[in-house]
């Protein structure tokens, strides 16, 4: 996958994730999530095997969590969080929220605005900073 800017703000939004606490990484750090009722969203990676995927929606379905594979690749996923890994779960509804709209925006290739009429991105991009300060 290129590194263009919708990439890279669903990556931040990963980043945001991670800084707040709420990010788990690995198969089996998601599944506990799941099963004890913390995850609200079960992320894959488009490159994980067709194993792995399978594991990730089973878990998903078990614990009645949504589940999405994003499009970036886990060397994409690497570079950003600072480890490699296949499997996430998002352990707030809100960030699950936004990630889903930023990777919803990658795929199309352009904005999509929310209820208020800003771009997604933009807003997630000022909370990682204040997250940072």
């Amino acid at each position: 996958m290129g590194h263009n800017i919708y990439e890279q703000r669903l990556l931040s939004m990963l980043g945001i994730c991670k800084k707040a606490g709420k990010l788990a990484e690995g198969f089996d750090p998601v599944e506990a999530l799941a099963k004890q009722g913390g995850a609200k969203l079960i992320l894959t990676a488009n490159d994980i095997s067709p194993r792995s995927e399978r594991a990730a929606a089973r878990a998903a379905s078990q614990n009645a969590v949504a589940h999405e594979k994003l499009p970036v690749t886990m060397d994409d996923i690497h570079r950003r969080l600072g480890k490699r890994a296949g499997i996430f779960a998002i352990a707030d509804e809100g960030l699950a929220r936004a990630v889903q709209k930023a990777a919803g925006l990658l795929r199309q290739g352009g904005p999509v605005q929310n209820d208020n009429s800003e771009l997604l991105p933009d807003a997630a991009l000022k909370e990682e900073n204040s997250l940072c300060q």
